[in-house]
Order: structure tokens, then C-alpha cells, then sequence
């Protein structure tokens, strides 16, 4: 897996609590958290989080 920045490994302990809801006004919260639709479009690229409905969560990953 590519590398990320370092907001977005925060991004992802976040969610390893819960998902991010998508905010009416644009972007996703945690909380008072808040993260762009762009760090959200990457962390979806990058195979470690998904999108369903108005939540991003993070993908459970099974190791072998």
C-alpha cells in the first residue's frame, strides 16, 4: 500500500473508533473532527476505508 500523509493516519485511528458521517455542508465529521471529501476520496483509494450510505468507515482487513 502506498504511503499516506500524516492527517490521514489520524483520520484512520479516528475511525478505528467509529465512522465519519458526512456533513450537510459539504466534508465529514467525527465529533468536532472534521475531514475533506478529498482525504476521504484518498483513504477510499488507498483501500483502507469505504463509503456507505452517508458514512465513511474503515475496512476490517483479515490477516493470513
Amino acid at each position: 500500500m502506498k504511503r499516506l500523509q500524516r492527517n490521514h493516519y489520524i483520520a484512520l485511528a479516528l475511525l478505528e473508533y467509529g465512522p465519519f458521517e458526512r456533513h450537510p455542508h459539504g466534508g465529514w465529521r467525527f465529533g468536532a473532527r472534521r475531514i475533506t471529501s478529498e482525504m476521504a476520496d484518498r483513504l477510499t483509494a488507498s483501500g483502507r476505508a469505504e463509503i456507505i450510505g452517508d458514512r465513511l468507515q474503515l475496512i476490517k482487513r483479515v490477516r493470513r
